[in-house]
């Protein structure tokens, strides 16, 4: 587990984001976790949809890694010229405790899987971290909905390495499960909630054959 510090109090240029790709490349990630992104809606810069698309079909020896970014919280469709619609780029949505929208989850042909939202954390710096607790109760949005689908995606690395980034992102969509106020288009896909909510078991147990 590698983590990268990309966002400041102060503008970044591009080129720091596509380093951060490049590290994630350098230390072979099997899952690139990425819970920020733009938020007006601008194209995605081309270095840095280069950097993402090398990732995700280089990495893991040419396997490739699995690219998850959050659809962010600002309560509008994503464009298809995005960061979120990028080439290589899984992007995850978050519902509710009832399985529904959330009031600020972003929306659009992009978004691929929704995951559940959280609202608390676990701060292991403890009192030099976040908050002086052990845990921080304002985590949550489309940036805590992503990490759960990250880790599935982690197992399901685990379960099967040998497994290409592309065929382990259509094993997900094919065993999601329909979320319950979905409107899937004729390709099975909602513009709110994408092919459905991860399943974890269904996944694992596809990918085993079980």
């Amino acid at each position: 587990l590698r983590c990268v510090r990309l966002l400041s109090d102060l503008p970044q240029p591009v080129s720091t984001s596509v380093e951060a790709f490049d590290f994630a490349l350098q230390v072979d990630a099997a899952i690139v976790s990425n819970s920020w992104g733009y938020v007006d809606p601008v194209p995605v810069p081309q270095s840095l949809a280069l950097a993402i698309e090398n990732v995700h079909q280089n990495g893991r020896g040419g396997r490739g890694a699995l690219v998850l970014f959050a659809a962010g919280n600002d309560d509008r469709a994503i464009n298809d010229d995005e960061l979120q619609a990028a080439e290589g780029v899984f992007t995850i949505g978050a519902i509710n405790n009832f399985e529904d929208q959330t009031p600020f989850t972003n929306t659009g042909r992009a978004i691929d899987l929704v995951a559940p939202t959280g609202t608390l954390t676990t701060d292991i710096a403890g009192a030099e971290g976040d908050s002086p607790d052990d845990y921080t109760s304002t985590f949550g949005g489309t940036s805590s909905a992503c990490p759960v689908a990250a880790g599935v995606a982690g197992l399901l690395v685990s379960a099967a390495p040998d497994r290409t980034a592309p065929e382990l992102y259509e094993v997900m969509i094919r065993t999601a499960r329909l979320a319950p106020y979905a409107n899937p288009d004729e390709n099975g896909h909602d513009l709110i909630f994408g092919f459905g909510i991860i399943d974890p078991p269904a996944a694992l147990r596809d990918l085993l054959g079980l």
